[in-house]
């Protein structure tokens, strides 16, 4: 198998397992621009849309708001829709384990 095979391969992968975590939803995880003091999880009415940018362009994103407390365990929706006054990582800093990083750093090549 050439280099390149093997590359795509690997990052094909990759993608699936990333597709596997958040699936095809999109959750995101932000804070509610009608109290910032709550973290929410939900999934965005426009499916489409990529929420990074509309944010960054000045847009308004509206998300349905999910009944659970991580992109892990999302629960289901519960009917209400909040926009975002700001976008949150995936997943909270208690979510994430120890990150130990030894050897070369292989990027989108790393399989296993």
């Amino acid at each position: 198998m050439s280099s390149r095979a093997f590359s795509r391969k690997c990052v094909q992968k990759e993608q699936r397992d990333l597709d596997s975590l958040t699936g095809v939803l999109g959750l995101v995880r932000f804070i509610p621009s009608s109290d910032s003091s709550k973290i929410l999880i939900g999934q965005p009415v426009q499916q489409d849309i990529d929420v990074g940018k509309a944010l960054r362009a000045g847009k308004q994103v509206d998300v349905s708001i999910f009944s659970g407390t991580s992109v892990l365990q999302p629960g289901s929706d519960t009917g209400n829709v909040e926009s975002i006054q700001r976008i949150l990582s995936p997943l909270a800093q208690n979510e994430v384990g120890t990150i130990r990083c030894i050897g070369l750093n292989v990027g989108p090549y790393l399989c296993y």
